[in-house]
């Protein structure tokens, strides 16, 4: 089952401690930039998906 496919953004933070979301609202804000990778596809294995 693939959910919502078509979403354009979606910020997954793993957690929901303070230290976790205070980084979220830093990149939201612009004051630190997202790096890493996904450890899940967020495409779901659908080429289509990435366009």
């Amino acid at each position: 089952m693939v959910d919502v496919p078509m979403i354009k953004t979606y910020i997954n933070c793993y957690s929901n401690n303070t230290e976790t979301l205070d980084a979220l609202v830093e990149k939201l804000m612009g004051r630190d930039s997202f790096r890493g990778i996904s450890p899940t596809d967020p495409f779901c294995g659908k080429e289509h998906l990435r366009y």
